[in-house]
This record gives C-alpha cells, structure tokens and sequence, in this order.
C-alpha cells in the first residue's frame, strides 16, 4: 500500500528496501509473501502510477530530463572522448528505469553470468538465473495469423509465459526485418541458436517489454507493485530521499544498520530497522548512500571528514558501462513499411528522428545481433594482441580484482566470446547528433554498435557530505584503447553490411558519418564525438571476495556488516552481453530468495 510519512516515520519494520526501482520492487514483492514479515520500501520519486506517459509513451526519451520521471546524472569531462560531458538519465519512481527505458530485453550468453563464480560471487550461475527470471517472464506470443516470419521466432519458446512480466514481439514484423536476417546471413552472421537459451551469437529478433493485450508498457511497478499493493505488509513510501544509515555494533562486533536516516518534502525523518536493510538504489546511488554512512573506500571518506565505520575500497569502483556509436543511413520510400492488421496503432511514436512517417513505440528495437569480434573483423588477432600487450604492460598497477577480471575478458577474446552488439532501429536516434543532419521526408535505418564488455573501469563517489549533491561520475570512458578499436571495426562491418544484398537494393545511402569518414583516425574521431551511453551501468558495489575488492558476499551482505544488503545492477562484478533490465529482475528476485532462505535459519525463526 502506499503510504503517507506519518504512517511510516519513527516506525519499526522488518525489511527496509532502499529504492522502489526494478530490483526493489521486485524484491519487496516477494519479501512481503511472507505475511509475517513487514517490508517497507523508501522511494525517492513519485508513484507515478497509471501515468499515461509511462504506459504508453509518445517517443523514448520523452521522459528524460523531467524532475517527475527521471534523475540526470552529469559525468566528469571524459579526456578520452574529447573532454565530453555525458548525460546519465535514470529512472524516477516506482518501477526505476524500466518506466522510461527503450523495452529492449534480451538475456546474457551463460557464459558471462557463469563468469560471477570465478570471482567469488557463488550460488548466482547461468542456471539460477534462468530458472529466476523464466519465472518472472510473461511471453505473450503473437496470433497465429500475425506475419511473422518462423525464423524471426527462434529462441522465443524459451521465455517464461506465466510471470508477471509481460513480453512480446516488437510491434509488426515487417520486411525490412526479414531483409536484415538475410543480409546478415549473406555477411555470415547465422541467427542466433538460442538467444534467450545462453546462446545469443548471432542474428534475432528482439523482445520487448509490451503488453500486446493492454497495449501498454510492462514495468515493475506494473509488474511486481499493482498486484499486491492490497497486502498491508507491503508498506511504500514515495518522495523519500534517504541519507544514510546509522549503524552500531552487534554483539560479536560486526556493523549493525540500526536505522535509515531520509528527508520527506523537507522534514527530516528516520525509520528503524528489525532485520535487513537492503539498497536497490542502482549502480549509481547504492555506493553513494554506503560512503555518506561511513562504508568504502577510507581515503575518500576521510578526505571528506566522513567517519569510517568500515574500509571497503570496491565502493563506487569497478563502474562498468556499454557504450553505442551509430551509423545511418538512408533507405528506399516504403521499405519500413509494416503490416499493422493484426498490431493496432492507437499511438504512434513521433518520427522527430528524421524517418517520414509514425513509427510505434515498439519499433525502436527492431533486431539485434550479437558476435564475437571475429566474427566482424578480419583484424580480430591482431587486436586481442595489442590489448594483451597494453594491459600486461601495466599488470602491477592493476588490483587483484581488476586483474582477475581482464584474465576473464582476454580469455573471452581468446574463445571468440561475445563483445559486440548491434540494433537495428528506424530513423536516426532521438537522443544523438550528427555530423550530417536528416532531410525532411525522408527515411532512414540506423544501425546501432554496441560495445558490451569494456576494459575501461570508472568510478563513482560521493563528493560532498550533503545528501542532495550528486555523486561523482567518471565513466573513463575509452581509458583502454581497445575500447575504442573494437567500436571502429564494428562501424566497418555495418558498411560491409549495408553494401550486401538484399539490404543493398534498399539503401540510397550512407548519412553518418559519411563515406568521406574513412581512416580509423576519422571514425574514431567520429566514435569520440557521437557515441553516447546506453545507461547500463553496474558493478560499483561488485559480488567478489573481499580479497579481490568486492563489496558484498553471495548473500548480497555487505563485508564486515551483519544486516547491511545490496541488491541491484550495482552488484554485478561484470558487466553482461545484453541489455540489462533481466538481470536487475534477476537480482531482486534472487536476492529475495537468499533472504527468506537466512531468515529460516534466524535464531528465533519457526
């Protein structure tokens, strides 16, 4: 139920969630199965429930930037990226970013998930994961009369059809997505085998989190707050920016959250704590609440007069982001046509991009295609040898922990592991500018490349003691300069593909960057220039060993504290080759179930 502050303020509650976003809700939902058990959730933003402009938006990316909708983070000058500062959009009330995001999902090679193990975080493989979020899924598959080519269907049968998340096709399959598989094929891109199975490789269909039967956005909120907003132990409250925790000691000396410090529309208020406390504030606020109570590194924290209650330097480090470039280009009148008898439109999304036309919300994510760098370029070797090189050159500066990460990242170089993503999207990009701008009345494909397991590392750090100043991002991005080659040898695929049949026949032309963009100087000027970020961001609070810097065990309890929990992307020690909202679902609901498993075990518990 959502709550007022004098329901909640001074009380005592069994879970407190930080953050109703799509870890937190998903969590409190199934904390709160247990009847016995009160689960307060402290959400900084409005409700925002029944919001049409969440339900059915008018374009991705209407919401950014509106206090209502979503918070904006601004990265440091990136000295990498010609001293650009970045925008960091994330979410803003209940459900997080998955109330404003694009609706893409799609799920990790087995591989990458597998990966957690090697650096400490036990229990969360491949296997759990899949058997988590299969139960989360609601896959609603289209009627059998829709024109949906069989080959564009594979790998769906794998998803979940009975949770509460609802899934679908991208609105309309129309020839252009055909003409994409048959041009990747030709290119030899094969579909995927199994892309929702562990094994994304290659050409498929994205997902899309739509409800085709209410013909509205499934979030969490949708999903995991609205059918179990009648149960009393279920206790939300809105408009709380929480501060920090206070802590004690528990009597066999471990760091004990008693309470949580937050302001409510300007009064300042606290909540005490009976057993967990647990942050789902995200990749970018969860290490921001643990420094300002005295948890991470201790020469941040000193610097800043911050007493330190414990030293964990893998606070707000490790940061971890995919990162995209495009490339566009114009195509024939008529060839993003679709079929729309059996997808109603009653809205459409504004083609303000430069693509003529309406276009659904549930078009920006056409297709995907998933490959390992050897798959796009000839130059593969040569490439995993001069990152081998650069970053053996400096092994002795890295961490313990960064250096088990890049055995992990090279090793997946070495097995042809996916590194790269592209999708394939109408029109240019709402949120993105160009060299060359769109004529009107005219349309255009763009072809999005994904750089999903950087070498780079960044940071995130509280810079001051008052809680409502941001914290301090520094992606670094392109710090490693494979970062930045992988992106260049993606661009020149795509113009191998656009020059390939059948996709040949329907482009007029490149637009961006332009063919006159064509040494790897130009394009990766042009990548430092115009890529932006996908808002992926995780890791900050990684699951490793202590050892190796983590910030939590594989009971998501932060090391050296007794009830002190994070649950969110944060928690991830390695970013995943995939768009991430299934492995936020994930988490929470895992999370979740390693809680309720402790808490049978609990002195005191039946």
């Amino acid at each position: 139920m959502l709550a007022t502050i004098d329901q909640v303020v001074g009380g005592k509650f069994d879970y407190v969630v930080v953050g109703g976003g799509t870890a937190g809700l998903t969590l409190a939902a199934k904390l709160s199965e247990d009847e016995s058990k009160t689960v307060l959730v402290l959400e900084e933003g409005y409700d925002n429930l029944g919001d049409s402009e969440i339900l059915r938006p008018t374009s991705y990316g209407s919401l950014f930037g509106k206090e209502k909708y979503s918070w904006v983070l601004r990265t440091v000058p990136q000295a990498n990226a010609n001293d650009r500062v970045f925008e960091w959009q994330r979410g803003r009330g209940l459900g997080g970013s998955t109330a404003i995001n694009i609706t893409a999902y799609s799920k990790p090679p087995a591989d990458d998930v597998d990966a957690f193990g090697r650096l400490g975080s036990s229990g969360f493989d491949w296997e759990t994961y899949n058997r988590i979020v299969s139960q989360i899924e609601g896959f609603v598959p289209p009627s059998q009369d829709a024109p949906v080519k069989s080959s564009l269907m594979a790998g769906f049968q794998r998803l979940g059809t009975n949770g509460p998340l609802k899934l679908s096709l991208p609105l309309g399959m129309s020839h252009m997505q055909v003409a994409l598989q048959e041009t990747m094929m030709n290119v030899g891109i094969p579909s995927a085998p199994d892309p929702f199975g562990g094994k994304p490789a290659g050409f498929a269909a994205a997902a899309t989190t739509w409800d085709p039967e209410s013909d509205t956005r499934s979030y969490a909120a949708s999903a995991f707050y609205h059918p179990h907003e009648a149960r009393t132990n279920l206790i939300v409250l809105t408009r709380a920016h929480v501060h920090r925790l206070v802590t004690g000691r528990s009597p066999v000396g471990k760091v004990r959250a008693m309470s949580v410090e937050f302001s409510h529309e300007g009064r300042k208020c606290s909540v005490h704590i009976g057993a967990d406390v647990v942050l789902c504030a995200g990749a970018l606020h969860s290490p921001k609440i643990l420094e300002l109570s005295g948890i991470g590194d201790e020469r941040i924290l000193n610097s800043l007069g911050i007493p330190v209650v414990t030293n964990l330097p893998g606070v707000g480090a490790n940061a971890q982001e995919h990162i995209s470039s495009r490339i566009s280009f114009e195509v024939k009148q008529g060839c993003l046509s679709q079929d729309t008898n059996h997808f109603p439109v009653p809205l459409t999304l504004k083609s303000n991009d430069g693509a003529s036309g309406d276009e659904p919300p549930q078009r920006l994510m056409l297709s995907f295609m998933a490959a390992s760098l050897n798959m796009i370029s000839t130059h593969a070797d040569e490439i995993c040898q001069a990152a081998k090189n650069e970053i053996e050159s400096k092994w002795d500066s890295y961490p313990a922990g960064l250096q088990k990460q890049y055995e992990i990242q090279l090793e997946r170089l070495d097995k042809n592991g996916v590194v790269c993503e592209v999708a394939f999207h109408p029109g240019l990009g709402l949120l993105s500018h160009f060299p060359h701008p769109p004529e009107p009345n005219k349309d255009y494909m763009g072809f999005s490349a994904v750089l999903l397991h950087p070498f780079s590392r960044g940071t995130i750090h509280v810079v001051s003691t008052d809680p409502t100043v941001p914290p301090e991002v520094d992606p670094h991005y392109f710090e490693r300069d494979i970062d930045l080659q992988i992106v260049v040898e993606q661009l020149r695929f795509l113009r191998k593909v656009a020059a390939t049949s059948p996709f040949k026949e329907m482009c007029v032309g490149e637009l961006n960057p332009g063919i006159e963009c064509d040494t790897d100087k130009d394009l990766r000027e042009y990548i430092k220039n115009h890529f932006r970020t996908t808002w992926h961001t995780c890791s900050t609070c990684s699951m490793m060993s202590q050892e190796l810097d983590g910030v939590v065990d594989s009971n998501f309890v932060v090391y050296d504290t007794e009830n002190i929990r994070v649950a969110d992307l944060s928690t991830m020690p390695l970013q995943v080759a995939s768009h991430t909202q299934s492995m936020a679902y994930a988490i929470g609901a895992y999370a979740a179930e390693v809680m309720l498993s402790k808490e049978m075990h609990r002195p005191g518990s039946t």
